[in-house]
């Protein structure tokens, strides 16, 4: 009688099916986690960007200005609303008026659009820092949009500028 060597058709098929179902049961866990880390990271890219625009406020003596915008032609217009889910932008803003960029104005850096999982919302337009690094009292909430909100975040910009940011916030 000869040894077998290698495996039957039917051990083949078992072991497919197996690892497929194993590999379903994965699937749900694997992109919750995506969610998760787009959500953990737009919401650090938020909070930066804003500390930034307070530190440049105050070390070079000037208004920053930061609010959501649409690109139009090449020109940076702020919306007028509370949905900061567009691309971000923070620039100079010497006359206070909330446009950019007149004379002598210029964009410091700008943030893309929040990925496609993540909502960014706020009770504000658009913050502005002053020399002194103080700012309007603000609050973003940076979530999923599945909203489960345990993957969610808080930032907010106290009375003298202070730009904080909590996670493991309720966003309903």
């Amino acid at each position: 009688m000869k040894e077998k060597n290698g495996f039957t058709l039917l051990e083949m098929l078992i072991t497919l099916s197996i690892a497929g179902i194993l590999l379903a049961l994965a699937l749900p866990s694997f992109s919750d986690r995506v969610a998760a880390e787009e959500v953990k990271t737009y919401g650090l890219d938020v909070y930066r960007l804003l500390n930034f625009a307070r530190s440049m406020a105050v070390t070079q003596r000037t208004n920053v200005a930061v609010c959501s915008y649409k690109e139009n032609g090449g020109l940076y217009k702020c919306d007028q609303n509370t949905d900061w889910s567009n691309n971000i932008l923070a620039f100079t803003d010497d006359n206070s008026n909330g446009v950019c960029c007149d004379a002598n104005e210029s964009v410091l850096r700008v943030l893309s659009k929040s990925p496609k999982l993540v909502t960014l919302s706020s009770n504000i337009e658009l913050v502005e820092f002053q020399p002194t690094g103080v700012a309007p009292l603000s609050e973003f909430k940076v979530c999923p949009k599945n909203t489960d909100s345990f993957l969610s975040s808080k930032i907010s910009i106290n009375m003298i500028g202070a730009v904080m940011k909590e996670d493991n916030i309720d966003c309903s």
